[in-house]
């Protein structure tokens, strides 16, 4: 049996994060019918009063979950404190607004385990939905789509992601506080920092990520106005490309 643990990071999500909660529930159940054993790590970081009672008396908690408050203001950060307290040998990472297909934990296990090096899976399809809707797939460098050379100039994942928790403690996301830095993306510089320690991206068949498009106020949204680049890294390093 494989023990795996899915990070959820909090904010003001309110009922949102509720259907979140409710959709990481079957990606357990399913992932049990398959001798998974699967931890809820809640990171509630100033989370407001609404979503923090929300979380804390969700139905799905089960007494091997955990929700942890923090102080931290930063998406990354949160996520390095979930990692850091998990139970498990395997990480997923979800949004507290976003939702997966119910094989996602499953597929993204089994996707592992088929692979002697170390990858970073993904889902297969990506729905975006909210302030615009999209459908693409993401690419698979297993496959020979999404060489590292594209990432200079895109980021061709989302955030949700599943890999092995040593990878995660060897790459930890680095904070992006872009209003005091002007750097940002911290999904796309940990993916870099990934590429950088010898990791490929593959995603898992037949799941798929629903992530939200949040209203112009969002961090993204932010982000393009406030023109942020991401983080000079190993990456961009010239012994990385000889």
């Amino acid at each position: 049996m494989s023990r795996s643990c899915v990070v959820m990071t909090f904010h003001r999500e309110r009922t949102l994060g509720q259907w979140s909660l409710f959709g990481f529930e079957r990606m357990r159940s399913h992932a049990e019918l398959f001798g998974h054993e699967v931890q809820l790590l809640a990171v509630l970081d100033h989370a407001d009063p609404f979503t923090l009672r929300m979380v804390r008396e969700h139905p799905v908690l089960r007494p091997t979950d955990r929700v942890i408050e923090a102080s931290l203001g930063d998406p990354g950060l949160a996520r390095n404190l979930g990692v850091s307290e998990a139970d498990g040998e395997l990480i997923g990472i979800l949004d507290g607004d976003d939702y997966c297909s119910a094989n996602w934990i499953t597929e993204a296990s089994s996707a592992l385990a088929a692979q002697s090096g170390e990858v970073v899976v993904h889902t297969d399809y990506l729905l975006t939905f909210g302030e615009s809707w999209e459908f693409s797939r993401q690419s698979d460098q297993l496959t020979g789509k999404g060489g590292a050379e594209t990432c200079f100039k895109h980021h061709l994942w989302a955030s949700t992601v599943f890999a092995s928790r040593e990878l995660f403690l060897r790459c930890p996301y680095r904070e992006a506080n872009m209003a005091r830095t002007g750097f940002g993306y911290e999904d796309w510089d940990w993916s870099l920092a990934t590429l950088a320690a010898g990791a490929r991206h593959t995603t898992a068949p037949q799941t798929a990520l629903f992530y939200r498009r949040k209203p112009a106020g969002s961090r993204q949204s932010a982000g393009l106005r406030q023109q942020v680049v991401v983080r000079p890294g190993p990456f961009f390093a010239d012994g990385f490309w000889r």
